[in-house]
């Protein structure tokens, strides 16, 4: 949890550096946030595996080029229980 007055960068890449896998939720007003883009060149360079789940397939345009390379997820899907199993399968696939 980030406190007022606390270096959040920092605590961003302790929490960061402390997870297995990242899940990022793009919106159509996050995708282009300067935060996010943040927060995914610190997981790129600390090699976590990054699980981009998108609103809706139109974002696909705005999205980093990085993040096309992996298996993307609308939100809609999550309740599918095959999506699930996509998930798990890229996580065992990712040595984590």
């Amino acid at each position: 949890m980030y406190n007022a007055g606390e270096d959040w960068e920092s605590k961003l890449r302790d929490e960061l550096s402390q997870c297995d896998i990242f899940m990022v939720i793009l919106s159509p007003d996050s995708v282009g946030s300067n935060r996010i883009l943040q927060e995914l060149g610190a997981t790129w360079a600390l090699n976590k595996p990054i699980i981009p789940v998108v609103m809706n397939l139109d974002l696909l345009s705005r999205i980093p080029l990085k993040l096309r390379e992996t298996p993307l997820i609308e939100t809609k899907d999550l309740e599918r229980p095959e999506i699930m199993n996509q998930i798990i399968k890229y996580i065992v696939a990712s040595n984590i």
